[in-house]
């Protein structure tokens, strides 16, 4: 290795503001995709009364497709660069599309179950693809942003811990907003009071999240950026290194024996809506029984956010301390 190799893989590069604002861009994409990744599986059984088996085919239908909408994204964007960077543009090209199509997840349009069940899909499906696009480039610039592998390593495990705080607000909005609704807004009809609890979340979660995604555009830089790969002729087709890299091959297994963990995600909010009951604020001491529906609905929401909090919370001190080690 030569002297100035080494000089520059032992400097460091990001200032704190860049690594705030990068790490701030990667807690409101956490917020974004909270909102859809926990919520919507509740959204559409238990608001739009959509058949569960279909709700379960969708998202298992959209993860077969993200398995190989992923490593397309990945190939374009290694393939590519534009005049704007190779990796920032993605920040602003996928904002529009990635904020629409969130918000059009918790909308209720009048139509036949069938009706709602084509919305949903090609709507859940559209937003995986647009996410992809927001995802892979930017959870991607932490190997341009800096030559030096430690502090790049810095960058990703700070950056990864306020993703997941951002993960956490969304469920801090639904307990909070679950408490203040019911006094702004007419209850007494508790599927109109969910649609509209629901649909003011995303709208508040997604301005706040991607003004926060896209802000870090404007805050941090790449410096290390690879040239453009081409194909040579007689080289191996990227499926097929795939086949032939044994450390890659073993983290695609550690990705798929490990994939429980998005089934206890988008399972917390059933567990926490079916399974247990913590009564808060003015519904302390009362009996569920004594209560009027609307009131016993405002009761059991509240229960849901606190539930559903709390286990995020123990989410986050568990991937903090993962960090830690």
């Amino acid at each position: 290795m030569s002297s100035k190799t080494a000089d520059t893989q032992a400097k460091n590069f990001v200032g704190k503001k860049e690594l705030w604002m990068f790490s701030l861009g990667g807690l409101g994409q956490g917020m974004i995709y909270a909102m859809m990744s926990s919520y919507i599986s509740d959204y559409y059984v238990n608001i739009l009364h959509l058949p569960l088996m279909f709700v379960l085919l969708l998202m298992l239908l959209a993860r077969v497709w993200d398995a190989i909408n992923d490593p397309l994204m990945g190939i374009i964007v290694d393939r590519h660069e534009t005049k704007w960077g190779k990796l920032k543009p993605y920040i602003l090209f996928a904002a529009a599309p990635v904020t629409i199509l969130t918000i059009l997840m918790y909308v209720s349009p009048n139509m036949s179950i069938t009706g709602l069940m084509i919305f949903s899909a090609v709507v859940y499906v559209l937003w995986g693809m647009c996410y992809t696009m927001a995802d892979v480039p930017f959870w991607s610039f932490p190997n341009v942003i800096t030559p030096n592998p430690d502090e790049r390593s810095h960058v990703v495990s700070f950056s990864k811990i306020w993703n997941s705080v951002g993960s956490a607000l969304p469920e801090i909005f639904f307990f909070a907003f679950g408490m203040i609704l019911p006094k702004l807004i007419d209850s007494s009809n508790p599927e109109q009071y969910n649609k509209n609890l629901y649909r003011i979340i995303s709208v508040t979660v997604v301005v706040i999240g991607m003004a926060l995604y896209i802000n870090s555009y404007f805050h941090i830089k790449e410096r290390a950026v690879p040239p453009p790969t081409k194909k040579v002729e007689g080289e191996p087709s990227t499926l097929s290194r795939i086949f032939h890299c044994k450390p890659l091959i073993l983290v695609i297994i550690m990705g798929i024996l490990s994939s429980g963990r998005y089934m206890v995600q988008a399972a917390a909010i059933h567990v926490a809506r079916y399974a247990f009951y913590i009564p808060t604020g003015k519904y302390k001491g009362v009996d569920l029984a004594s209560l009027s529906y609307a009131d016993r609905v405002a009761a059991i929401d509240a229960s849901v956010g606190l539930v559903k909090t709390v286990f995020q919370i123990c989410a986050i001190v568990g991937m903090f301390g993962a960090t830690l080690l």
